[in-house]
């Protein structure tokens, strides 16, 4: 029983996405392609509450962002029979060949094994530095606003090359408190889980598209209906960008802001 109520009260989300019919005329932020794009890198996660290894690569990660300030994003995947469990899980577990948890990647180049939290965070602020080695090809902001339990984003890319591309949204949901196993520690059954994925706004492994010339501007409308009683001051908007590089796609840049507020066009200072 305490299971099931648990599940009842964390299933907050139930949600359509789909393009919007009639985007408005919203702008795009002007663009001045002599700066350097503001690079952020992306880790997606695969845990699980019954996972007892599972906190300590949650608490390297959060040491990991704590040490390199707003240039990490994450993304929190909780797989079967966990109350925050994400539909589509399983399609990512299989596309890139997770088969325990946990397991995490860094801009889909590196998978990030689990250690102890130091060893785990040195080695993402390893990858970040050779990640900021070269400037971000792309960008990204965008407008998203509420009406009553619709959330319509106006999403806007900033594409240096011509080249092929995938663009994934999702909506995260922040400071979920549900149960935690913890076999190095004492298991909580108030735990704090963050940024946990909880809608796939494009398809799951991304929408693919193609720009034929440099410096160009690309954009994306979606509509997402919210179910009732969500809080959705907890709502965040994850986008990252792909970009084809020897045959494989690899994430370029992300940003993270939350619902139902506007993401400016970010450079580098």
């Amino acid at each position: 029983m305490r299971r099931s109520l648990l599940f009842l009260s964390v299933l907050l989300i139930m949600a359509s996405c789909k393009p919007m019919d009639k985007p408005s005329d919203i702008e795009p932020d002007k663009v001045d392609w002599s700066k350097d794009f503001y690079h952020k890198s992306f880790v997606m996660k695969f845990t699980a509450n019954w996972c007892g290894f599972c906190p300590r690569m949650a608490d390297a990660v959060a040491l990991a962002q704590e040490q390199n300030p707003d240039k990490i994003v994450l993304m929190d995947i909780h797989g079967s029979n966990d109350p925050l469990v994400f539909d589509d899980a399983t399609v990512l577990m299989k596309n890139y060949g997770v088969g325990g948890y946990p397991t995490g990647f860094f801009d889909f180049r590196y998978e990030v094994q689990n250690g102890s939290s130091e060893q785990v965070a040195r080695q993402l602020t390893g990858y970040l530095t050779q990640a900021e080695q070269n400037s971000a090809g792309s960008a990204i902001s965008y407008k998203s606003s509420f009406s009553g339990n619709k959330l319509d984003i106006h999403l806007f890319l900033y594409l240096r090359q011509a080249t092929d591309y995938k663009v994934s949204v999702f909506l995260l949901e922040d400071g979920l408190v549900a149960k935690q196993s913890n076999y190095l520690g004492e298991s909580d059954d108030n735990y704090v889980h963050k940024d946990v994925a909880r809608v796939s706004v494009t398809a799951p492994l991304g929408d693919a598209f193609s720009t034929t010339e440099e410096n160009s501007i690309k954009r994306f409308d979606y509509s997402v209906e919210v179910a009732s009683g969500y809080k959705k001051e907890n709502l965040k908007i994850l986008v990252f960008v792909q970009r084809i590089l020897d045959e494989k796609f690899y994430v370029d840049n992300c940003a993270i802001g939350k619902a139902g507020e506007n993401l400016s066009l970010k450079y580098s200072i």
